[in-house]
């Protein structure tokens, strides 16, 4: 508190020095003594932008201290017209954040991309960090809603301002922001590298808070690549130093990553240890969305055991927290996955077939879920599990649909790890035979041939795992015009490596216009576009395969439309594209 002490109050008003005041109480988390400052100054009558920021830093420190109620009570008493264009900024900012708190995704987005043309207002010193600011929060909000892809941008944006101002704190929040994007959208190395970046700066200035979450945040990178050991090393670190910190709220994050850790590994006993831990500090029970979390936790530990009544026990919590007001999307959401995986565990252990109605229910839940937060990557899991409902019921072609939507969005909106794991059914869909089919075999059995029990189990681990993807080996590339001749052959390998698989496509290529084809280890996908049909031959993955064939057709539409081809022209791009 050193810049109050030396600060001359003589020169600057009471009501600036109050709001600086505020905001230095707030960064320190001293939220409690904010507040005694904003309830003296309350009943001052609020005249001019002064008063104004001083009532918002009030605001704010009741938003972070969880009373978002009477956070948005008191803004509505400020909220008065003929403001200045400064003040309807900060109660636009405001207007954004406590929206936000309620769930209100909608009004948020709205608000902070109003306060962005009001930035014009601003000068050029101030404009820097509140356009940092504002960027932040058009990013969170953005993370919120699952636009993954606008959140990044946003958040880099957020990460220019602050790069040129003084003041490192905005920066290294800026940071974390953009790591956690990566880590969501599972590219994992790049969301270490801005955790790095985030514990440099807290170290350079010592913000025990911040350093103690930089900890947790290596534990998840070190879970998320198998290291087990390496992560409790962080987690102990963060304990320790967190336990020093000045904010109690700062435990809950560590003891939340041990219990989601152990309900991980399916170790009961360590879990129910932090848990009984968080259920025994009076100030969480203060905060909605800390009791949630306790609440989701104890449904974990419930799952995990043997014994009948507790598993019920944990249907009826993740059943309580799915029908509760949404505070939490995120858990909502994955309290009914976590209740779709035992309702599969039950009915493959029991083989009580009436079960598969419910499953059946319940993913119709998820989907009405998903679509009423408006979330795009809960509403591409719940296609992903429809897409595997129609599986099971031989409906290949809904199969496929689902799976189109569910990759879509996940591509859409920057979510690279589900687009690959939906890829990945791609691939499997299209090596399933007619046999199955026709196959006279249990409910029980299509689902676990269906994958159904393994993607579901997959999706309760909210924790992006590293990926390694088998390579794509590009075999031949061909284009034929429907009754005439090849215009294009294309070898990426020597004619005699491949000479009866080749053999094979031109026996085929004139009856298929759309299929995928399997021999042995490898695909053909073929497409057709006006009077002609290309052919792409390959061995690994099929989707990603399948999408480079579409970016070719697409973008060369034209010239297969006018006719108007060129062959060198087109030997080279197809290196370029499929290479």
């Amino acid at each position: 508190m050193n810049i109050l002490n030396e600060m001359d109050k003589t020169t600057i008003s009471l009501d600036k020095f109050n709001h600086i005041k505020m905001m230095v109480l707030n960064r320190k988390k001293l939220y409690n003594e904010a507040l005694k400052i904003g309830e003296y100054i309350w009943n001052t009558i609020l005249e001019n932008h002064d008063q104004i920021l001083v009532a918002i830093r009030y605001i704010l420190a009741l938003h972070s201290s969880y009373r978002v109620e009477q956070a948005s009570d008191r803004l509505r008493i400020i909220d008065k017209p003929n403001l200045c264009d400064k003040s309807i900024f900060w109660i636009n900012y405001v207007k954004s954040v406590i929206y936000t708190s309620e769930g209100n995704l909608k009004y948020a987005l709205l608000f902070i991309e109003d306060t962005i043309d009001y930035l014009s207002f601003l000068d050029e010193i101030e404009r820097k960090f509140i356009s940092g600011i504002v960027y932040q929060r058009l990013g969170l909000i953005n993370d919120y809603i699952g636009n993954l892809a606008v959140a990044c941008k946003s958040y880099k944006t957020a990460v220019k301002y602050f790069e040129q101002i003084p003041d490192k704190y905005y920066l290294m929040k800026a940071y974390h922001n953009v790591a956690n994007i990566y880590k969501l959208r599972g590219n994992i190395e790049e969301a270490y590298r801005y955790y790095i970046k985030t514990g440099s700066v807290a170290r350079e200035i010592n913000d025990i808070s911040w350093i103690g979450q930089n900890y947790i945040d290596l534990g998840e990178y070190a879970v998320s690549k198998g290291d087990i050991k390496l992560a409790l090393e962080n987690y102990k670190q963060a304990e320790k130093i967190l336990l020093e910190s000045e904010d109690e709220y700062d435990l809950f994050y560590i003891f939340a990553s041990y219990i989601e850790l152990y309900c991980e590994l399916k170790d009961r006993d360590n879990a129910l240890k932090y848990y009984m831990i968080l259920n025994e500090q009076p100030l969480f029970m203060q905060s909605a969305y800390i009791r949630l979390h306790i609440e989701f936790y104890e449904g974990l530990i419930f799952k995990l055991s043997n014994n009948t009544r507790s598993r019920a026990n944990a249907m009826d919590i993740f059943e309580r927290i799915a029908k509760d007001e949404v505070i939490d999307h995120t858990i909502s959401f994955q309290a009914l996955v976590n209740y779709l995986d035992m309702l599969i565990e039950d009915m493959i252990s029991t083989r009580d077939e009436k079960i598969f109605n419910e499953i059946k229910s319940l993913i119709k839940r998820l989907e009405e879920f998903a679509f009423e937060q408006q979330v795009s990557n809960l509403i591409a899991k719940a296609f992903l599990f429809k897409s595997k409902i129609a599986l099971i019921e031989n409906e290949i072609d809904n199969s496929e649909r689902y799976l189109k939507k569910a990759l879509q969005l996940a591509e859409d909106y920057g979510y690279d790890l589900l687009a690959i794991q939906i890829s990945a059914e791609f691939d499997y869909l299209n090596s399933i035979t007619h046999e199955y089919l026709t196959d006279k075999i249990s409910i029980q059995e299509k689902i676990l041939k269906s994958r159904l029990n393994s993607i579901v189990h997959e999706q309760t681990i909210t924790r992006p795992k590293v990926v390694k993807l088998d390579k794509t080996i590009p075999i031949g590339f061909f284009i034929y015009k429907i009754n005439d001749k090849f215009i294009l052959e294309y070898l990426f390998k020597e004619y005699n490596e491949v000479e009866l698989l080749i053999q094979t496509m031109k026996t085929m290529i004139p009856k298929f216009t759309k299929d995928i084809h399997r021999i042995e280890n490898y695909s053909m996908i073929f497409k057709n576009f006006n009077d002609y049909v290309f052919c792409y031959i390959f061995s690994g993955p099929g989707y990603e395969s399948n999408k480079k064939l579409d970016d070719f057709i697409n973008a060369y539409s034209d010239v297969f439309s006018n006719n108007k081809i060129d062959i060198s022209t087109l030997q080279t791009i197809v290196k370029q594209i499929f290479i």
